[in-house]
């Protein structure tokens, strides 16, 4: 999931628009993190976590706060080449228009602060001047762009908050994050995935002709789509898939089809095909990249539906819950 998001903030960025904005469970971020530095930075450095457990709920990207995050701990890890002391930090604050004074990108009002402390080297005043200036940096060549924290700085000002950094020679560096709170209600936590068991309709239980490549993807899809409720006929290419519509025409109900299929026959010809045996079968086509040019070919061939990858099982089941029950009560009228 964080690498499908990084490749779509990418492509999102580099078309000048603004990302999509989501709930973030700033507690549940700051934890994910913790874990990944614990596993990959020198053992010389202790890691300190200090999270509240009634955070307030913020508006972002969790991938850009992600890639924030990781970015300051890199930077943090560099400036302690012989070990020290990492802290990761988040807390509820209420900034009062006196406070709010101290820095130029700050308003008054409640805010969520992440904080990233290190015991390191600490920044030299000349160097703390000039910090977020983009492609400024005082790495050795190979070793960094400067975009780092124009970017980081960039991304607080666009969701409305603030950065501040507080740094001594020899006594470590403090960044602090200041994110606009959405309400006085707490982070919710972590939800656990379930995926919600369905009852099959009247008319039996409904086939689902599933079309992908990857095996394991298929034999996942498989398990989750039985706990919900539905058969499935497995295929591994567009051949196959049209070969298995043709024995069991009455029985599917839905084609769960992906857009890269490799052989003869793409997602997108299966799809041509499929339409010359049976033109009102339900597709929901699933698929991690769709060209713009496709889209248009898609919809005239009855499909509105896109379901992108990395698939989000509740929402998949979701979907094939209105497919079928709208199709249901088609056929019952």
């Amino acid at each position: 999931h964080r690498g499908a998001d990084m490749v779509r903030q990418v492509l999102t960025f580099s078309r000048g628009r603004e990302g999509e904005r989501e709930l973030i469970k700033v507690g549940q971020l700051v934890r994910e993190m913790e874990h990944i530095i614990r596993q990959t930075l020198p053992k010389a450095i202790k890691i300190v976590a200090m999270l509240p457990n009634d955070l307030w709920q913020i508006s972002g990207n969790s991938t850009q706060l992600h890639q924030v995050l990781l970015n300051l701990c890199v930077n943090a890890r560099d400036a302690m080449p012989g070990g020290g002391e990492l802290t990761l930090a988040a807390d509820n604050v209420e900034l009062t228009a006196d406070e709010a004074k101290a820095n130029p990108d700050a308003k008054p009002g409640r805010y969520v602060m992440l904080l990233v402390s290190d015991t390191g080297t600490g920044i030299p005043p000349e160097v703390l001047a000039r910090m977020f200036e983009p492609f400024f940096t005082t790495k050795e060549p190979g070793h960094g762009t400067g975009l780092g924290l124009a970017l980081v700085r960039g991304l607080a000002r666009q969701l409305g908050g603030a950065i501040d950094v507080q740094s001594s020679v020899g006594r470590g560096t403090t960044v602090r994050l200041l994110f606009p709170a959405l309400s006085e209600a707490p982070d919710p936590g972590d939800v656990p995935v379930a995926v919600a068991r369905r009852s099959p309709p009247p008319t039996g239980q409904p086939v689902v002709l599933l079309v992908d490549d990857e095996r394991a993807l298929r034999e996942m899809l498989r398990m989750v789509l039985n706990l919900s409720g539905y058969a499935v006929i497995e295929a591994s290419n567009g051949t196959c898939a049209l070969e298995e519509l043709r024995k069991r025409r009455d029985q599917i109900r839905v084609v769960l089809l992906d857009m890269m299929l490799p052989g003869e026959l793409s997602g997108l010809e299966t799809l041509t095909r499929l339409r010359t045996i049976d033109s009102a079968l339900p597709v929901l086509l699933c698929t991690g990249f769709i060209h713009d040019d496709d889209v248009s070919r898609v919809r005239a061939l009855g499909v509105e539906d896109v379901l992108m990858k990395p698939v989000d099982i509740n929402d998949l089941v979701r979907r094939l819950d209105a497919i079928c029950d709208a199709t249901h009560m088609t056929t019952s009228a």
